[in-house]
């Protein structure tokens, strides 16, 4: 009953933003953002950890500067899914400049095969769909289930919209080499905490956990990964670029090596643009607290 409730009001909510003129309602996400700041203890304090050990020897006040940047950015995203649930994809499409999305489409039509496109907890990576729609070409989503099913179902709903395929996380990763095969894109938040069996790579000069499925999936399909990356403008002004395609034929050594090479590469262009843009990275989230364990893949090798 409270799950459903949450729902109903999240819905309520996200509508009532779409409705609203847009300066009305990213102005409402800004205020959601500072609220957070000031009442989410918990998390503020997570933040301000991270960006100390992300940017050693910064002023608390400059910290502080980032933290409620990040904190009001996000507030944002939340009127982005309120536009994106009542004014579909073609609302965002038109406010966003897109480049690099031409070299995915080329290595497709070159390779023959599909592409794996890398994106992280930066900027607005839920509106890559529109890059999606502009290059014709369909895309699947990895993504993590939510625990409150009804919010999800209304999460995924949202992200079809522009249109996506939004697969569950859990046993997705038999079925995309079959959607590569099919010359379609995958697309995965990459830069995610994997816990004590991860990939621990440098981030920021300390060693962070990360998940290894990108760089098996091209490890063992012979796949290329684009990094991509959404940048807000300003409010509801977007801009959608590619990076450098990332080739596991670029990294020598074992199966192993490989995947670290892939992963340590994927982290270092995620930092370069965090440093870039450092209010809209997602800074709550507790990216060095795992330690490695049996298992985890580091620089040295498996962990036995």
């Amino acid at each position: 009953m409270i799950a459903y409730l949450a729902y109903v009001l999240a819905r309520a909510g996200l509508f009532i933003l779409g409705i609203m003129p847009q300066g009305i309602s990213y102005r409402m996400g800004r205020f959601f953002g500072l609220a957070g700041y000031i009442l989410d203890a918990r998390h503020r304090k997570v933040a301000l950890e991270n960006i100390r050990t992300a940017f050693p020897g910064i002023k608390a006040g400059e910290a502080k500067k980032i933290a409620l940047r990040s904190f009001m950015h996000f507030g944002m995203v939340i009127t982005d899914y309120g536009k994106a649930l009542v004014k579909g994809p073609l609302w965002f499409l038109k406010r966003s400049e897109i480049s690099g999305s031409r070299s995915v489409i080329e290595y497709m039509k070159k390779s023959g095969k599909g592409a794996i496109m890398l994106l992280a907890h930066f900027g607005v990576w839920e509106v890559l769909g529109s890059m999606c729609i502009v290059e014709n070409v369909n895309i699947s989503v990895i993504a993590r289930p939510l625990k409150n099913r009804f919010i999800d179902r209304l999460i995924k709903e949202v992200r079809e919209k522009f249109p996506q395929k939004v697969i569950d996380k859990m046993g997705a990763v038999s079925g995309i080499a079959g959607i590569l095969r099919k010359n379609e894109i995958v697309g995965i938040l990459a830069d995610q905490r994997a816990g004590g069996r991860g990939v621990f790579v440098d981030f920021f000069g300390k060693k962070a956990s990360t998940v290894a499925t990108p760089a098996v999936l091209a490890a063992k399909t012979d796949t290329a990964l684009f990094p991509v990356f959404g940048l807000r403008i300003k409010n509801s002004r977007f801009r959608l670029y590619v990076k450098d395609k990332i080739e596991v034929s670029d990294f020598k050594g074992s199966f192993d090596e490989k995947v670290f090479g892939v992963t340590q590469r994927y982290a270092q262009v995620v930092q370069d643009e965090v440093k870039k843009h450092p209010g809209q990275y997602f800074w709550m989230h507790r990216r060095w607290k795992s330690v490695p364990r049996k298992g985890a893949l580091t620089s040295e090798g498996r962990i036995c």
